[in-house]
């Protein structure tokens, strides 16, 4: 039987254990006697057993894996996850905290490779419009093989067989994280393709419905996903997808069950999304959101409101002395 693995690292001053939960409720709605394994650390082992206790029952075993205390909470998760193949015995398909399982599962059994993802963005390397971020990130830690191939895996649901190469390619993939580690990249996807790009190219494609990246390319996948990766992020308030908004995931936490009202979601994971969700595909538009300036003014927004309202009454000044006009040619085309 495949198992189906997550990998948890957590304290009562976050809320992952609660975005795992969602995920193993949705999961085990749609396959009950679905094998789920939880790769943690034995601080998050012994949280879990003391106060998370109504998650126990969705989780068929936990293995408590021994870490170095000089990672931080988040290279842990990261550390554990490069190092899967260790701790697993079987194939195993994992899944991010972060997902909500839309469908039956079972058909994975059916892969025929040893190592299998989606596309980051669904897009290949080349049409992804924060191309540029990307190589920029694999430079700064001396890891550019996978720069010359155009397939760059996202890391969230992978399946994996139990092959010899399947073990090297782990072994790889956690020998260049501790690298990128001390080159100060703690994510795992740049060693993740890298470590592909070394191991033969050893991972294959499944088809996007397997990790529907529903914030970042997914939306055409989204009839028949198989899986919701909604991205956590605490840069939206509220998120686009309700089931990440950290209301519902307090709600959880505090009530210990899953809402009524959340559980509607968990039937139907492809209606959960908010009414002031706004889609965007013109290509400036995207650079601008993933440029520094935009993440910098979001920022001073959040955290210091009274100096940004004082920007955008600079900027409706500006506007007032049609300074506008001659900085852009075509008015009709731009907006201040």
């Amino acid at each position: 039987m495949i198992k189906y693995v997550y990998v948890l690292i957590c304290s009562n001053q976050d809320l992952y254990a609660e975005q795992m939960f969602l995920s193993l409720y949705s999961l085990k709605y749609r396959m009950p006697d679905a094998h789920t394994t939880v790769l943690t650390d034995s601080a998050t082992k012994q949280y879990l057993e003391t106060e998370k206790q109504y998650i126990l029952p969705y989780i068929t075993d936990i293995i408590s894996v021994d870490i170095p205390n000089t990672y931080s909470q988040k290279q842990k998760s990261r550390f554990l996850k490069t190092t899967m193949r260790r701790n697993i015995s079987g194939d195993f398909l994992y899944i991010d905290c972060d997902t909500v399982v839309a469908d039956t599962l079972s058909e994975i059994e059916q892969i025929p490779y040893e190592i299998a993802g989606v596309l980051d963005t669904h897009v290949p390397l080349s049409k992804y419009y924060a191309r540029a971020r990307v190589v920029d990130t694999h430079n700064a830690v001396k890891m550019t093989n996978a720069l010359h191939s155009d397939c760059h895996f996202n890391s969230g649901v992978m399946y994996v067989k139990e092959t010899e190469s399947s073990y090297n390619f782990f072994e790889t993939w956690h020998r260049l994280w501790k690298e990128c580690v001390e080159r100060g990249v703690s994510i795992d996807q740049i060693s993740l393709n890298e470590a592909n790009c070394l191991c033969g190219n050893i991972i294959q494609q499944l088809d996007d419905v397997w990790n529907c990246q529903v914030l970042k390319g997914g939306l055409p996948f989204l009839t028949d996903a198989k899986i919701i990766h909604y991205f956590a992020t605490q840069e939206y308030k509220p998120h686009p997808y309700i089931l990440a908004d950290t209301d519902v995931l307090s709600s959880i936490a505090v009530k210990k069950i899953v809402p009524e009202e959340v559980i509607r979601y968990i039937y139907n994971p492809k209606t959960a999304f908010s009414l002031q969700t706004k889609l965007l595909a013109d290509t400036e538009m995207l650079d601008l959101l993933e440029s520094k300036l935009f993440s910098d003014l979001l920022k001073l927004k959040k955290n210091k409101p009274r100096i940004f309202g004082k920007l955008m009454s600079l900027n409706k000044f500006i506007h007032s002395l049609g300074i506008r006009d001659k900085i852009y040619r075509n008015k009709e085309n731009y907006r201040l």
